[in-house]
Parts: structure tokens; C-alpha cells; sequence
């Protein structure tokens, strides 16, 4: 298929049965390494009324003015940081992602990494295949404080494991809705309040000019010693 026949552009790797049905009306070009080359891409979206892409393709304002035609821009996954919504506003191209899609899976995610945290299970890991029988305690998690940073769709997920694990669970949220928040039973606190009473701090926020290391030297003085901190939301939020 040439680019001029191209209604739906797939820049990433990015591919399952939705995009098969879409493919039987419309005509659907599938190029998973045209992120990496500028020119290849702009040449490619040239009569393109879709683009689909993940987290590489820098959706700016130079690629929508290579996309005259240009109508719709879906996010293969949550976050949009590496697409300029006020240009898309500008040129009025609609922006779509499928916003908690995958909430229970990171959910899931999230709650492994922390019990590998309190049980230390990649050093036994380690020790055991070295030869190693090093018996020592964990921690448990029950009766422990849960914090989430960020109290959306993946938040909300973690907020059900962790009350299965007989933890309490507080968030940080200044647009969560309180009345949901209790009926979840789920504390809404300050920020300073959930850094100093976390045993494990998980966070689940978008990169923004706000959010951008947002856990920074002054946030984690705050923190105490030995909490876990599990970040599935965009690592720039952590300053490492």
C-alpha cells in the first residue's frame, strides 16, 4: 500500500484485532518503525486522516503540519505527554486514548513490585541460584498504610488490592471526588501527610510541567525510613 492510500497511519508497533476490523473499511498502513524516521513519517502522513501511536512518536507541531488531512490521533495506551494537545486544539485534531484500559493490569503490576520490595524476593532470588540459603525476615503488608499518588483509574485498582491485603489506603488527589473517595474507603490526605505516613507509596500520575519531579529531594526528606516506593506513572515524576 502507498502512502496516498493510507486512511489510518499505525506508526508504532502496535497491532491486535481491533485494528483487523478497522482494516476491512478503511484503508489501514501499518509502518511500527516510521516513528524513528521524521521524514519517512511526514512523507507518510501526507493524506493520512488517523494516526495511531504509543509513547515514541512525538506528535508536535511539525507533524500535524505534515498531516493536512489529518483527523483523529489515537493513543495506544494512558498518557499523553508526547503529544502537544494544544497544537492538536489548534489545528482541530481530536485526541483519544483509552483512559484505565489497563488499570487492573498495572494495578496488579503495582501490588507484585511491592510484595517483591517487602519480601525481597529478587535478592533470594539471586542468593538461592547462587547457592545461597539466606533466611531472614520480610515484612508484611497487612496493617501497613497503602499511599497512592494519584487516585484515577489505576489508582483506584491498587486502592481494591491494597484493602485485600488488610491495609489502610490513603491518597494524595486534588481532583479525586471525596464522597467516592470514602465510599472506596480510601482517606484523601495532603501530600505532606501521605509522604510522612506511607509504607508504601505508590504513584500513578501523568508527566506535566506539575508533576515533574514532584517526589524531589524535599518531598522524600519527608518520607520515612523504609518505605517502599513503587512508581508505575512517568518516571520523570521521581528525581532519582
Amino acid at each position: 500500500m502507498t502512502a496516498s492510500g493510507a486512511d489510518i497511519l499505525i506508526a508504532e508497533d502496535v497491532w491486535g484485532e481491533a485494528f483487523e476490523r478497522l482494516g476491512r473499511d478503511h484503508a489501514v498502513q501499518r509502518c511500527p518503525e516510521a516513528w524513528a524516521d521524521h521524514d519517512r513519517l511526514h512523507e507518510l502522513l501526507a493524506s493520512a486522516r488517523a494516526l495511531v501511536v504509543r509513547n515514541r512518536t512525538q506528535v508536535d507541531a511539525a507533524l500535524l503540519a505534515a498531516a493536512p488531512q489529518l483527523e483523529v490521533v489515537g493513543r495506544a495506551g494512558v498518557g499523553l505527554d508526547n503529544i502537544d494537545l494544544a497544537a492538536a486544539d489548534a489545528r482541530e485534531v481530536v485526541v483519544v486514548a483509552p483512559a484505565g484500559a489497563n488499570a487492573v493490569s498495572v494495578a496488579e503490576h503495582t501490588v507484585a513490585l511491592a510484595l517483591a520490595l517487602a519480601r525481597e524476593l529478587p535478592a533470594h532470588d539471586t542468593a538461592v541460584r547462587a547457592g545461597r540459603w539466606d533466611r531472614r525476615p520480610g515484612r508484611e503488608l497487612a496493617g501497613r498504610t497503602w499511599g497512592l499518588l494519584g487516585w484515577g483509574a489505576t489508582g483506584q485498582a491498587v486502592a481494591r488490592l491494597a484493602a485485600g491485603l488488610q491495609m489502610t489506603v490513603r491518597a494524595c488527589d486534588p481532583y479525586a471526588e471525596p464522597a467516592a473517595a470514602k465510599a472506596a474507603g480510601v482517606d484523601l490526605v495532603s501530600f505532606g501527610v501521605l509522604l510522612e505516613t506511607a509504607d508504601v507509596l505508590s504513584i500513578h500520575l501523568p508527566l506535566t510541567p506539575q508533576t515533574r519531579g514532584l517526589l524531589g529531594a524535599q518531598a522524600l526528606a519527608r518520607v520515612q525510613p523504609g518505605t517502599m516506593i513503587v512508581n508505575v506513572g512517568r518516571g520523570e515524576v521521581v528525581d532519582e
